[in-house]
């Protein structure tokens, strides 16, 4: 069981089916290749701003590594995945804090006082993004913290392997951020943690102004 009251709403965007048919197939081989990676240079600057407590939504949750980190570190995390087969990957080897449901169609009660959402919103179309970006801007508390990673880049591609990706520039990342109503706090770049030859990632931490709440 988690501690997260939801309701899910089918998608019918196109390029969704490949992408879930991907983490379905290989979700075991994807959480032994992501569960033990340190993604302590992103953890540090995002809790900086979070405070020291504080409930965490960590949006496409995959092996659950950030979760286990954030409820280590004293804060209560959940994650959101849309992978029954990682969601129940990640439960067993982190805890029963996992949802199964998309950010695009995720709707609770809760409110957080921050999402992390860490190379999960790349699979989402332009339009599916800034949708999205409001939609979870919707579960934060007055205040609250919105951490976000994409690949750096232009248009969108779909790999090999079924998965679609958008790419987007820094500033571009950024406007959908001030579009949804956030506040941008800090953008930066950095290195893909997996390979030296990787990607650059473009993140981006924001902030809900006390008077936005909805």
């Amino acid at each position: 069981m988690n501690n997260l009251e939801q309701t899910i709403e089918p998608t019918g965007e196109p390029g969704v089916a490949a992408t879930d048919a991907f983490y379905r197939e290989n979700a075991q081989a994807y959480f032994d290749r992501t569960f033990n990676l340190s993604m302590d240079h992103l953890y540090r600057p995002f809790l900086d701003v979070v405070g020291e407590h504080g409930r965490i939504l960590d949006v496409g949750s995959g092996s659950g590594r950030d979760v286990k980190a954030f409820r280590a570190m004293g804060y209560e995390a959940f994650g959101l995945e849309p992978s029954p087969e990682l969601a129940a990957l990640a439960t067993r080897h982190v805890g029963p804090y996992f949802t199964v449901a998309r950010a695009e169609s995720f709707v609770t009660k809760d409110r957080f006082d921050a999402i992390w959402a860490c190379a999960s919103l790349l699979h989402l179309t332009r339009a599916q993004l800034y949708s999205t970006i409001r939609r979870l801007r919707g579960l934060l508390k007055p205040g609250g913290i919105f951490f976000a990673t994409v690949q750096a880049g232009a248009g969108e591609h779909v790999q090999l392997d079924g998965r679609r990706y958008t790419y987007y520039s820094g500033p571009e990342f950024e406007g959908a951020l001030i579009e949804s109503g956030l506040q941008i706090l800090r953008a930066w770049q950095s290195n893909d943690v997996m390979r030296p030859d990787g990607p650059l990632w473009v993140n981006v931490l924001a902030r809900l102004g006390s008077e936005i709440s909805n």
